[in-house]
């Protein structure tokens, strides 16, 4: 039969369209993935619902394979696999959304004509209910093209469309608040002062994760204008370098009374201080020209430095006044000398030129490996001399980060002289606030923009509900799950600790948007990201409700206190009936089984705040026993488009968003399912590309062509217990790397490498024999938590009964290892290179065609010196080899091969003799033969008398070619 293992001529033979199509349609028949309790050891899978505000793209697709592929995988070890899905819909992004559509947003248009949504439907968008409905369809069709292994009994909606679930969140904040969880007071948040809330990350367009942190406002005192200009940095140590000031020149300043002291900032800031308590009692308007060219005193040491235009300024980052540190900056310095080559166009603002060229870098913090200006070596060594320069940003951060881990200050830093960079900062910053030359103002870390399209800043909200994840004993307690429990990958560890440290009390409130009112405080709507932490729970009374056993009237945080926690008596008298009583017993007793969950899987996005939240919360909440056993944390996916090298991180304005959809249309189900599969793994960024999809079903058809083939005889030979051998390594690598979650190495070894060893041992035998079977049927195996609906019609044109999706996933088999028959094929390889080698050289120097070539087996006796090597090292050697009298009757031949192993610096590694070195040249002779085009003799060393055959050890046989 003809081999196929590499014929791509095949490739529209395997209609995967219509094949994909049956398996879904028969798996959804027979119920494969609903799970209920029953004997088997259980395994809770489950993925962080999608906000439905558009469709799933491969951002999506990426996190979600990696869940479903080990819920596949885990149903294939025998475990009773739940895998359950839900929609999220609380908040402001749905709200904002229909408030964009309403207003005719070119953006928001645009994004949902992107994500498939027809013209005629768009004004439908209007509606929020509209919206959930809408995307709430357009996700589960598209998982369900996809293949997903999901319980979708189980699904349900978040916002008051699913009432008994908003009971369910309002029992949990009773109960955070009844045991102190739930705080209210007054606090920084991130605020948008348009929707007048509070924004979680799930409420952003951008700013993600962006927390609360300190900006220092130092005051530069102008006698003219008495009043003070209040320049923000995060680095106050640095203001013995300042040379001068920056305002933007394009946006109007004003000054305010705050406290009887005028300050200069932009008029756009004025908000931001009201919103932080500072009393403004007036305003006044400053024209430019009253600012630009005065002299202003650096409050740390009475010196005077010059205000300058800069167009560069945002005026709504800190208060829209920069001070300028060039000898540390490097912004800052490719600035100054622009400015220097520019300096007489400042003459328009009344600034002679003199003043900008006399300005000089001042330098205040040492660094052994810089010169006086870190700044500008900085900038040499990587060839930077423009402020848009991309890596302009890296130079930034290494300087920073090397002058706060081995910088001291210079005498220049009067009283700081000497000390670290970090105490240092916090010596100025309680020395200035002490002496009034600093004011603390609270920012968000990056920049924070709303889904309704506005910037946001930080608020002190008074009377907000807040969660207490200050709380030390709840942090404690999270520290302690994080430490026990499995995280993939394990340099996620680290990270969920580091986040668990630096939170702080958090809003878990707004006055706006969709969601559960505080059940105590009505005129408050619980946030997005405090919904949406122990949901997981939920999944297992969301079957009861669909089915309409659970309603309203039990939703009652009583029946939640039984079904949740321990140690709880049902009441079970009142209104409640008998079956009412055997249902809340049975959903108790599927908690009992299913819960705590096993795994969570998720981008890294999430990591520093909803996958935080959710472990915080769980240890608030739930007894020990229901505690999270795992979580998966992946990367970002960036698409590589066809004809580009460069992969981008998806984007509507860059042109590369792909929804699910659009690459299931184009290539498959299981093509797609194996492009994420295998863009990435771990904590790294994974690349999708588009390019290669027509290879993944390239392969697809490969494997379908290997199953279809027929084996040519079942004689059990030497190289078929060397694949034997080979494919139980790949079973070992597969299952190791599919455990800790690594999907790409897991199918380089369960196909491509595989794949290879079956390459070769179709070379070495000619024939299809009982190894090519086994291999097959193992990699059909391994494959079919990747690429399902192949699998499943193999499965079923094998005549095999049941679905692929439930045999069990192949186990090594100790019995089946041969090191011979891998020892034996090592040698071979080894073998054919020299061949080949030797070949090429005699043909380069000029040397005629050989007419066969003779090999040399080595004596009998290099095998027994050999042996003892293997067996007792290379440590006197040759005192252990000559104590055997006939050993001495050789002579000296034999130290000299003992002093030749003994320079290799190891004793030998594969145990081996001469007849298995025989049996495997003579069984493999005419393949080598074949190899090289020559007629092969196996001759025994001691029948020739050459340098050749002398030449001839174990494993490395004397090559004689035959003119």
């Amino acid at each position: 039969m003809k081999d196929k293992i590499m014929d791509d001529e095949n490739i529209d033979n395997y209609d995967f369209k219509n094949i994909e199509q049956k398996w879904q349609s028969k798996w959804n028949k027979n119920k494969l993935y609903e799970a209920d309790p029953d004997h088997r050891e259980k395994y809770f899978i489950n993925f962080p619902f999608p906000y439905i505000n558009g469709s799933p793209h491969l951002g999506h697709g990426y996190s979600l394979m990696k869940a479903e592929v080990m819920a596949r995988y885990q149903k294939m070890l025998g475990k009773n696999v739940l895998f359950p899905f839900g929609f999220h819909a609380t908040g402001e992004p749905i709200v904002g959304t229909s408030k964009l559509v309403k207003k005719g947003d070119k953006n928001t248009l645009n994004a949902l004509s992107l994500s498939g949504v027809a013209d005629k439907d768009i004004l439908k968008f209007e509606d929020p209910e509209y919206i959930i409905s809408y995307f709430k369809s357009k996700w589960i069709n598209t998982l369900e093209n996809l293949g997903l292994a999901i319980d979708w009994r189980r699904q349900f909606v978040t916002t008051q469309l699913t009432p008994v679930f908003s009971k369910f969140v309002e029992w949990q904040y009773r109960k955070l608040k009844k045991d102190g969880y739930v705080v209210q007071g007054s606090h920084p948040v991130i605020w948008c002062p348009a929707d007048r809330n509070p924004t979680g990350d799930h409420d952003r367009l951008v700013g993600e994760g962006a927390r609360v942190i300190d900006y220092i406002l130092l005051k530069f005192y102008s006698e003219e204008l008495d009043a003070y200009l209040l320049p923000a940095t995060l680095r106050p140590e640095t203001l013995f370098g300042v040379t001068n000031i920056f305002l933007n020149p394009d946006f109007e300043y004003v000054k305010v009374r705050i406290d009887n002291k005028w300050y200069i900032v932009t008029e756009k800031i004025l908000l931001k201080l009201k919103d932080q308590k500072f009393k403004v009692e007036d305003t006044k308007n400053v024209l430019h020209k009253e600012l630009f060219g005065q002299q202003i005193v650096n409050p740390a040491n009475g010196k005077k430095v010059i205000i300058l235009p800069a167009t560069f300024i945002d005026p709504e980052s800190g208060t829209g006044v920069v001070m300028s540190v060039p000898a540390h900056a490097p912004v800052d310095w490719i600035n100054l000398m622009n400015l220097k080559d520019n300096a007489k166009s400042m003459i328009k603002w009344g600034i002679k030129e003199e003043d900008i060229l006399n300005i000089k870098p001042i330098a205040m913090i040492n660094v052994d490996e810089y010169g006086e200006f870190p700044a500008e070596d900085e900038l040499k060594s990587r060839n930077i001399n423009n402020v848009d320069d991309i890596g302009i940003k890296e130079a930034t951060r290494v300087i920073y980060r090397k002058e706060a881990n081995y910088g001291k200050m210079k005498t220049i830093t009067g009283k700081y002289e000497g000390m670290n960079v970090e105490k240092a900062r916090e010596m100025i910053i309680k020395d200035f606030i002490e002496n009034d030359f600093a004011i603390i103002l609270k920012e968000p870390a990056e920049k924070v923009i709303c889904r309704c399209g506005t910037r946001n800043h930080v608020k002190y909200l008074e009377n907000q509900w807040f969660l207490k994840f200050s709380d030390e004993d709840w942090k404690n307690k999270t520290h302690k799950l994080i430490d026990e429990m499995n995280i993939y990958p394990e340099d996620a560890r680290k990270a969920f600790h580091n986040t668990v440290d630096w939170l702080e009390n958090k809003a878990c409130a707004r006055r706006s948007g969709l969601g559960t009112p505080m059940p105590w405080d009505e005129e408050w709507i619980i946030e997005t990201l405090s919904d949406s932490v122990i949901y997981m729970a939920y999944y297992i009374i969301s079957k009861y409700v669909n089915n309409g056993m659970f309603q309203l009237k039990h939703a009652k945080d009583e029946i939640f206190d039984y079904i949740m926690l321990d140690d709880i008596e049902l009441e079970t008298t009142g209104t409640f009936t008998s079956e009412d009583i055997r249902m809340i017993n049975d959903i108790k007793a599927e908690l009992e089984y299913f819960y705590g969950f096993d795994l969570r899987t998720s981008g890294k996005d999430l990591l520093n705040n909803h996958l935080t939240f959710m472990l915080m919360h769980h240890t608030a909440i739930f007894p020990e026993k229901y505690l999270p056993k795992g979580v998966a944390v992946n990367g970002y996916v960036a698409i590589i488009k066809p004809g580009e090298e460069k992969a981008e991180k998806m984007s509507k304005s860059k042109g590369n968003f792909k929804t699910i959809d659009d690459v299931i249309n184009a290539f498959g189900v299981d093509a797609t399912r194996l492009g994420f599969l295998i863009a990435g793994e771990g904590f790294k960024d994974a690349q999708f590309s588009l390019a290669e999809a027509e290879s993944y079903l390239k392969w697809i058809q490969n494997i379908y062509d290997l199953a279809m083939a027929e084996i040519d005889d079942n004689e059990e030979k030497l190289i078929d217990k060397w694949l034997f051998s080979r494919v139980q390594n790949k079973i070992a690598d597969t299952n190791e790397y599919l455990s800790n979650m690594q999907t790409r190495s897991a199918f380089q070894s369960c196909y491509h490498e595989l794949l290879q060893d079956i390459k070769w041992y179709n070379k070495r035998r000619g024939t299809k024999g009982p190894a090519f079977k086994y291999a097959i049927e193992t990699m059909i195996k391994m494959t079919a938590p990747f690429i399902p609906h192949v699998v499943e019609e193999i499965w079923e044109k094998w005549g095999r009964e049941g679905f692929a999706s439930e045999s069990i996933y192949p186990k090594k088999d100790e019995t089946l290892i041969s090191r011979k028959a891998e020892n034996a094929e090592k040698y071979l390889s080894s073998l054919i290179d020299d061949l080949k080698g030797l070949l090429m050289f005699f043909k380069e120097r000029g040397n005629e065609d050989p007419l066969k070539v003779e090999i040399y087996l080595a004596p009998e006796w290099k095998y027994h010196v050999y042996d003892i090597a293997f067996e007792s090292g290379l440590k006197n050697l040759i005192g252990e080899v000559m104590k055997n009298d006939e050993m001495r009757k050789i002579g000296k031949e034999v130290p000299k091969y003992c002093q030749q192993l003994m320079k290799s610096g190891a004793p030998p590694e594969i145990e081996w003799n001469r007849e298995e070195e025989e049996a495997t040249l003579l069984e493999a002779k005419k393949y080598l033969e074949k190899q090289i085009n020559l007629k092969i003799d196996v001759i025994e060393a001691e029948l020739k008398d050459n340098n050749k055959s002398k030449a001839a050890i174990p494993r490395r046989p004397g090559i004689n070619f035959i003119y």
